[in-house]
């Protein structure tokens, strides 16, 4: 993730962004969707987002802003097309 922000010219700071974007996923794990529906995708965004600003926090990390979210994601994006492109190809 801060690879892909790096080589698109982003600052440090939604670099560092991009490093923490799941940094709640140490505490919950990376739960999966039929379990996500479950427990309520509302329910576990907000989970999310509490873990997320507590970690930041600690760390002393402003909280983000959407403008920041939207290219997080976007990187996110990437990160997941370029994982899984390889895998399929090697079908």
């Amino acid at each position: 993730m801060a690879d892909i922000l790096r080589d698109q010219g982003y600052p440090a700071r939604l670099q560092l962004l991009g490093l923490l974007h799941d940094a709640h996923e140490a505490y919950l794990g990376d739960i999966v969707t039929p379990v996500a529906e479950l427990l309520g995708r509302e329910r576990l965004a907000e989970l999310k987002r509490g873990l997320d600003g507590a970690i930041y926090l600690a760390l002393g990390v402003a909280r983000v802003n959407d403008y920041e979210r939207d290219l997080v994601k976007m990187a996110d994006e990437i990160a997941l097309v370029t994982e899984v492109a390889p895998a399929w190809r090697a079908r």
